[in-house]
């Protein structure tokens, strides 16, 4: 049943053409966890590996932003997430259209056109 669920819930946003990641002048909008960060919170970006897949990490300076607005099913998973991960938001590659690098690559274009944080990105790509 479970596994069902996480399928049609990445399934469902595409099937009434919505975009699953969205990148806007102002936010990051992930579509299927129901999240929403300003680039303004954003401190780095970095590729992260699942078992079998992989996804992109984005770091917050305030992780409250998040996760205040998650109901209590929502919010163990985001601490589960933090703990793993470093981070409450990571979004899977699998379920966004496009190559891995190519997608990773525009985030990343995004978050340094957005942010003042150039030399934090390059700290963060010598590391990955």
């Amino acid at each position: 049943m479970e596994v069902y669920w996480i399928k049609l819930k990445y399934l469902l946003p595409a099937l009434f053409g919505q975009t699953i990641l969205e990148l806007t002048k102002d936010k990051i909008i992930d579509r299927v966890n129901n999240r929403v960060v300003t680039w303004k919170n954003v401190k780095a970006i970095r590729k992260v590996k699942f078992r079998y897949s992989s996804g992109v990490a984005i770091e917050l300076f305030d992780k409250t932003e998040l996760t205040d607005h998650l109901n209590f099913i929502e919010k163990p998973f985001s601490y589960i997430t933090d703990i793993f991960y470093g981070t409450p938001l990571v979004i899977a590659f699998q379920y966004v259209s496009g190559g891995n690098s190519e997608i990773l690559l525009t985030i990343e274009n995004y978050f340094l056109q957005k942010t003042s944080a150039k030399f934090r990105f390059a700290a963060n790509r010598r590391a990955v």
